[in-house]
């Protein structure tokens, strides 16, 4: 078996390595080494503590799982806003049951004035005051919804947060 000779390059001690060696630990001061070689030489090179490199996987999990957590909020986040008649996307919230109100409004209104005019058209009042009260109950579950699930994002992030920054608390 062919041996060469390196220097530790945490302290600088003498190792004697077979050749196809690629990782060791130095004897004298206890570093992890790797044997690097290029065309002309060979050498040692420190390598990080194997506590490090676990520390620094599980950080990139931690923001990896982060930015999955960012990226989940957004699609649901997507899903959960209402779109206006111009395709404008917002978050439900009590001023759009202003719409609503307005909506039920006119139709008592219609319903009145047309019970003493034409009694038939009383009808469409009617299923004009149903129609509003479906989407006034369908934007209020939509605005509860959002909340919670926000909600739940918000608690989600900062646990994660909190393993990748401890003292952020």
């Amino acid at each position: 078996m062919k041996i060469i000779s390196l220097a530790c390059n945490n302290c600088g001690a003498p190792l004697d390595v077979p050749v196809k060696t690629r990782f060791l630990t130095c004897n004298f001061c206890d570093a992890k080494l790797e044997v690097q070689r290029n065309e002309s030489a060979s050498f040692t090179a420190v390598l990080e503590s194997v506590n490090e490199l676990r520390s620094d996987v599980q950080e990139l999990k931690l923001k990896s799982e982060l930015e999955q957590v960012d990226r989940d909020w957004e699609r649901e986040r997507g899903e959960l806003l209402v779109t206006d008649k111009h395709g404008r996307s917002s978050v439900p919230s009590g001023i759009h049951l202003v719409g609503v109100v307005v909506a039920v409004a006119f139709g008592v209104f219609w319903t009145i004035f047309a019970a003493n005019m034409a009694p038939f058209m009383a009808i469409f009042g009617i299923l004009f005051v149903v129609v509003a009260v479906i989407n006034g109950v369908s934007l209020q579950r939509k605005a509860a919804l959002y909340r919670e699930r926000k909600q739940s994002w918000e608690e989600r992030r900062r646990r994660v947060l909190q393993q990748i920054l401890p003292s952020a608390d």
